[in-house]
């Protein structure tokens, strides 16, 4: 029953729409191109190899995501300045970047063995395609440190900017590659899709 003014809320409901916009249009952007290739092919086989890469080469960021949970409670806090977050970010996506350059070699030649083994040879060539996803999931991992810092500063906005720049390129080259190579034209349109969020990112951070 106590009044209040919507200026006590409105940083509240900025900060958790950019937010909701923000993961979103990055939900859109990882199904996209299984609606492309559904939409162009409509082999259920097709869709499910390249399913199945996505799957496992996004296992590449679980860590970099339980990393980014961590920055963000650090950026959030009023403890430290913003040039100490700032100092903190830029040293902690670096290390994220080593470690999935890391487990991306280790992952890639597993794949290659395993994936036959526990799929079944019909998925065979989801190592190949798991091989150029992640040349886009490494360097992706990287701006989960920044999108981090601008959470926890109050920037998500740049977070929203960059997801929604991500997604653009994502429907412009897989209706591009997607009709002339199929799954591998979506695994190449991805691929340019997390390298534009990255750009984003790294250019305003």
């Amino acid at each position: 029953f106590h009044t209040f003014s919507f200026e006590e809320i409105k940083p509240m409901i900025l900060f958790s729409g950019f937010a909701f916009v923000a993961n979103l249009v990055q939900f859109l952007s990882y199904k996209m191109d299984l609606w492309f290739v559904n939409f162009y092919f409509f082999f259920k086989e097709m869709i499910g190899v390249y399913a199945l890469s996505v799957s496992l080469a996004q296992l590449v960021w679980m860590l970099p995501s339980a990393v980014h949970s961590v920055l963000f409670t650090f950026n959030s806090s009023a403890e430290y300045s913003l040039l100490e977050k700032y100092h903190k970010s830029k040293k902690t996506s670096n290390l994220i970047l080593l470690y999935a350059i890391i487990a991306a070699i280790i992952g890639y030649f597993l794949s290659v063995y395993l994936v036959p083994i526990w799929f079944g040879l019909e998925f065979e060539d989801a190592s190949k395609l798991i091989g150029i996803l992640l040349f886009g999931i490494v360097p992706f991992c990287y701006g989960m440190g920044i999108s981090a810092y601008f959470a926890g500063v109050g920037k998500v906005k740049y977070n929203m900017i960059g997801s929604i720049v991500g997604m653009i390129i994502c429907a412009i080259f897989d209706m591009i590659l997607i009709p002339k190579y199929g799954i591998m034209g979506a695994a190449i349109a991805s691929v340019i899709s997390y390298l534009s969020t990255v750009l984003v990112y790294f250019v305003l951070f």
